[in-house]
This record gives structure tokens, sequence and C-alpha cells, in this order.
């Protein structure tokens, strides 16, 4: 499933908002740290990557929520950066 760029915006804010903090953002975190309209929204996104697998949670608990594997694949991909490297040249890991 192809993930709208809300969905993508929401999943990036969680995975830097738990590596920062070492706990899951609440709702209210995610709507006003990515001005979403209502909490709704944000209830309605989240249902939508937990049916798409890219994420748990638990109804009626704060700060439960936990990205899968699937989403922390996609969000190496989407972070990568390309680095160019001459031709000839060959480059090394850092």
């Amino acid at each position: 499933m192809e993930l709208t760029q809300r969905q993508q915006q929401i999943c990036q804010f969680i995975a830097r908002f738990s590596r920062q903090h070492g706990f899951a953002p609440t709702i209210r975190e995610i709507q006003s740290s990515l001005d979403i309209s209502s909490t709704s929204v944000v209830h309605y996104n989240l249902r939508a990557l937990a049916r798409a697998g890219r994420l748990t949670r638990k109804d009626g608990f704060s700060r439960t929520i936990v990205l899968t594997s699937n989403s922390s694949k996609d969000q190496a991909h989407s972070s990568a950066r390309v680095r160019s490297v001459p031709i000839g040249v060959t480059a090394h890991a850092e």
C-alpha cells in the first residue's frame, strides 16, 4: 500500500520522536507538531497505517504506538541520501 504524504510525515515524526525521547508521542503531540487540524485526523491516519501493517498500537492507552519493520525500511529508503562519486573513485563506507 502506498502511503499518503501525511502518513509518511506521521511515520517520520513517530520515528524521530521515539528516538529522541525513548517513548512514543501522544495523539495530541502528533497533531500539534505536524499542524494537523484535529485529533480525529490523526486517529484516521493511525488506523490506516495499522491496517497497512506500518505500526501497532493499543487503543485506549497513551504512548503505545510502535512502528513495524515495514515502516522502518520505508523510512530508511525515503530518507536515504544519494552521494555522487566521481568515475573511477571508490566510495568507502563511513
